[in-house]
Parts: structure tokens; C-alpha cells; sequence
């Protein structure tokens, strides 16, 4: 499993793991003042669990909805190749 982590600015971090990007800085996060003062410390991201979910979530389907694009465009491009080696062999 590669993982890789790549400080974007003081606060954004963007994790990849199995070819799919899930960038934080996507992802509301809750406002410093509204933080407990523990955390607020540390400076560390705080998320509400919820929305941390949802964001994650989208930016997974995001990069399955590109890669099953990628997956049908190169199966037409297979078969658009195939064709045309046949009309290539029909037209000799």
C-alpha cells in the first residue's frame, strides 16, 4: 500500500492510498475559535466527524466515477481499434 503524505500550507493534507487522493483542505473544518482550547494548542485540523465522513466519501466517489470513465473510454478506443484493422483487412 503506498501512502503518502504531503503538507499543503499549515493546515491542508492530502493522503493517497490505492491511486485515490483525499485532500483535507476539501473538507470544512471546524472554525479555530470554535475549537476546544486543548486542540486549538495543538494546531492540528479538528473536523465534525459527519461532514469529515461526507468529504471523504465524495472525493472517493469522485475518483471511482473518473476511473470508470477511464475504464469506458479505453474499451470504446479497444474496439474503435479493432474495427478499423477490420476495414483495414476488408479493403486490401
Amino acid at each position: 500500500m503506498e501512502d503518502e503524505k504531503t503538507n499543503l500550507g499549515t493546515c491542508s493534507y492530502k493522503t493517497k492510498s490505492y491511486g485515490i487522493s483525499i485532500d483535507s483542505g476539501l473538507i470544512r473544518s471546524v472554525p479555530v475559535e470554535e475549537q476546544a482550547s486543548v486542540l486549538r494548542n495543538l494546531g492540528v485540523n479538528v473536523f465534525n466527524q459527519d461532514e469529515f465522513e461526507e468529504g471523504v466519501l465524495k472525493q472517493v466517489d469522485e475518483a471511482i466515477a473518473v476511473k470508470e470513465t477511464e475504464e469506458i473510454v479505453r474499451g470504446w478506443e479497444r474496439n474503435l481499434k479493432a474495427v478499423d484493422e477490420d476495414i483495414k483487412l476488408v479493403f486490401r
